[in-house]
């Protein structure tokens, strides 16, 4: 059976990073200017809540799968499907020197 191919941590950690850290700025500030402007006083963990709730379901549904189809060939590192493509990049690097010219 084969395994489905599986991103780079270290690139999935940056993407991440970057997801959340633009996700809890936007989403954290559109939910206290939603507050203002309807003069609803909510407590801030309450505000939290409804901000990490649109946060975990526009990641999860929309800007992860759209991010990790768009990054596919960054996030996933290359590697061979069958034999011969592995002996294709076993050879690459290497020239043939017994042409004449």
């Amino acid at each position: 059976m084969a395994l489905a191919p599986q991103p780079s941590r270290e690139r999935m950690v940056l993407l991440l990073i970057a997801v959340v850290f633009g996700l809890v700025f936007t989403i954290g500030m559109a939910v206290t200017a939603a507050t203002m402007w309807f003069s609803v006083s909510l407590p801030y963990p309450v505000r939290l809540l409804v901000g990490v709730t649109l946060q975990v379901i526009v990641m999860t549904y929309w800007l992860m799968p759209y991010l990790t189809r768009r990054l596919g060939r960054w996030l996933y590192p290359s590697q061979p499907t069958d034999e011969r493509d592995l002996r294709n990049d076993c050879t690459s690097g290497i020239r043939d020197t017994s042409r004449k010219k």
